[in-house]
């Protein structure tokens, strides 16, 4: 350990690659494979792409010979994700988001903004698209296939005039369908009783959950049972929503007193039984892991260094296991996988490359490259060392990014605070991140006080304290940085967006040793934040949201306008010109205190807010440091 530091493991190394430097848009590219999946027998591979502004889909055959082109036709660009309906019929889904009409001298009481999908099912590899059906926003549509059939399934219709959900059986050849059941607006599902086959469904309100059967024709329901809604927490409501068909379903909970969150099993068709089904030692389980065909529950995924994957199914786990030793660096995400367990689709990632999509296949062990998803970032080459350090009695973990090309000492710091308080930082690719890593700067990165995902203990030490107690770890790990002359301490930034900009400016006004400070579109209200847009809820609602932050006084003691008189850093403002209240009492206050600030109003791509904030940091502490060929041959 050098002077508070502890670097614990290098875990990513990549070999370096001669390349000029890359142009800032390369970093937040998006990605040109959209989409990936395989039939239910294993006998196709489907992909979206888009490329040079054309979006594609591409059908593949898989046998033992290996990965055969079959078909490829152009989409529209609103296609965004692909679902193999049956093996025969691939689902195509197309989303278009709309403004909500509202009468003259009526109130908004709701989302501004309207989001359908389309699915449209397509016959391969020759067929043509026939719409199935068209959905609002995040409800799941498809039921579950029929088992007797490959050209059927069960799904949702859900009746916008009327506001209810029925059920249909619907012919993906012709898009005729057959009404099987009929529900009302609080029905959240159907299910299929796993004894007889009953159809079931599933009616959700705020207070009452009823569980109902189908005695005869679709509108003939009689009740099972009922449970107390409001008792049974928003959390479960929502798992309720991984059903597929089945009753059973997986809750992510943490006991009254455990350190750690574990899976619980609960059965609707019995009320009383709840059943712990995962707990790990020492580990956080952080979500399930869910089909892409059905929501269904497969898996859960925890956090060491890297989000990491366990699988139920042991074809699926095996597969995991095999992909993650294969590519060791960063986070190898299941996509899709065949009903045979032979074929997995995965996306692999690494902190300087958003990654590639690869095929696993189970029976030969063999993996297969797919596609990348910025090929253009093969030449960034970069290094994350986990290190630990110590604030509040607490030792903890934090990341520190540099170039492959950089110096060992004395680089200059920028820190990035979490821009998502809901969630734990980890080795990912992150373009804020590796633009700057690549440009010389280190990029540093901690899991502070209030943290969620790595056990209850670190959540509620920082509990209520947002704006300080994790503004003091971050300064004490840039403190033990500089110890280690691992940095340089007097050339340091501090850069953010939304959260993560309104933490920068925290830590700009509490820590002497920032020299800088730049964000974009910072979080300078958390209520307003936290608000919906076009919403308008009870007050009791974001007192709630806003307890994990802290209370009244202290939000107001540490919003970023009541720490102007205390920022003398020099501070980039980028906003998009929506003077709203928190932005007008901000910029005011700076004023007041003659604080150093340079505010733009720009258009807020990520590209741009990104070139501009990379200005900004060069012009206050410099360029950052890359050793040159001529260094990199000089003899020792």
């Amino acid at each position: 350990m050098r002077h508070g530091v502890l670097i614990v493991g290098l875990l990513l190394l990549t070999v370096a690659h001669a390349s000029d430097e890359l142009p800032v848009a390369t970093f937040y590219a998006p990605p040109l494979v959209l989409s990936m999946g395989i039939a239910p027998d294993g006998s196709r591979l489907a992909a979206l792409t888009r490329i040079e502004g054309r979006t594609e889909v591409s059908t593949y055959t898989l046998s033992d010979e290996g990965v055969q082109p079959e078909s490829r036709f152009n989409v529209p660009s609103q296609v965004g994700r692909l679902t193999w309906l049956t093996s025969s019929h691939l689902g195509i889904w197309s989303s278009q988001t709309t403004i909500n009409q509202v009468p003259n001298g009526m109130i908004n009481l709701g989302s501004p903004f309207t989001t359908r999908q389309s699915l449209y099912a397509l016959k391969v590899p020759t067929g043509r698209p026939v719409p199935i059906l068209t959905q609002v926003d995040a409800v799941q549509p498809i039921v579950s296939r029929v088992a007797d059939s490959e050209h059927h399934l069960l799904v949702h219709n859900w009746q916008r005039k009327s506001s209810h959900t029925d059920l249909h059986k619907v012919d993906l050849r012709d898009a005729s369908s057959e009404l099987l059941a009929t529900g009302k607006k609080a029905t959240l599902t159907y299910l299929l009783d796993p004894a007889n086959g009953d159809i079931l469904r599933l009616d959700v309100t705020r207070r009452q959950i009823e569980l109902l059967r189908l005695t005869g024709r679709v509108d003939d329901w009689e009740s099972i049972h009922k449970m107390r809604g409001d008792s049974r927490g928003a959390d479960f409501i929502s798992a309720m929503r991984s059903l597929s068909g089945k009753t059973t379903f997986l809750l992510r909970e943490r006991e009254e007193g455990a350190e750690y969150h574990q899976l619980f099993e609960y059965d609707l068709l019995d009320p009383d039984y709840r059943e712990a089904t995962i707990r790990m030692d020492g580990i956080d389980i952080l979500e399930t892991i869910d089909l892409p065909f059905t929501g269904e529950v497969v898996g859960f995924s925890y956090l060491t260094h890297r989000r990491q994957h366990e699988f139920f199914a042991e074809p699926l786990q095996f597969a995991q296991a095999e992909v993650d030793q294969r590519f060791p660096n960063g986070e190898n995400i299941f996509v899709d996988g065949s009903e045979t367990r032979r074929y997995y689709v995965f996306k692999t990632t690494e902190p300087s490359d958003p990654g590639q999509f690869i095929l696993f296949d189970n029976e030969r062990n063999k993996v297969t490259r797919l596609g990348s998803l910025n090929p253009e970032l093969a030449g960034n080459a970069t290094r994350v060392d986990r290190i630990e350090f110590k604030s509040g009695k607490r030792t903890l973990t934090g990341f520190l990014t540099v170039s492959q090309g950089a110096p060992d000492t004395n680089l200059p710091l920028v820190v990035y605070p979490n821009p998502d308080p809901y969630n734990a930082q980890w080795v990912r690719y992150e373009a804020d991140v590796q633009l700057f890593a690549s440009r010389g700067y280190a990029v540093f990165q901690a899991n502070t006080r209030g943290t969620p995902g790595l056990g209850h203990g670190l959540f509620a030490a920082g509990h209520g304290q947002a704006g300080t107690v994790d503004v003091e770890d971050l300064n004490a790990g840039v403190q033990a940085l500089a110890r280690s002359e691992r940095i340089d301490g007097k050339r340091i930034c501090a850069i953010g967006r939304g959260y993560g900009g309104r933490t920068a400016l925290q830590l700009g006004a509490r820590t002497e040793s920032i020299a800088c400070v730049a964000v974009s579109q910072p979080v300078l209200s958390l209520r307003d934040w936290l608000t919906p847009s076009g919403t308008y809820l009870s007050t009791s609602y974001f007192d709630d949201a806003l307890e994990i932050f802290g209370d009244k006084s202290h939000l107001a003691a540490t919003r970023p306008a009541a720490l102007a008189e205390q920022l003398r850093a020099p501070v980039l403002y980028l906003h998009n010109g929506l003077a709203g209240d928190p932005h007008r009492a901000f910029m005011t206050a700076m004023e007041r205190a003659n604080a150093p600030l340079t505010a733009r109003e720009m258009t807020l791509t990520r590209p741009a807010t990104a070139e501009a904030m990379l200005t900004f940091v060069e012009n206050q502490i410099g360029a950052g440091r890359l050793i040159t060929s001529t260094e990199a041959t000089e003899p020792q």
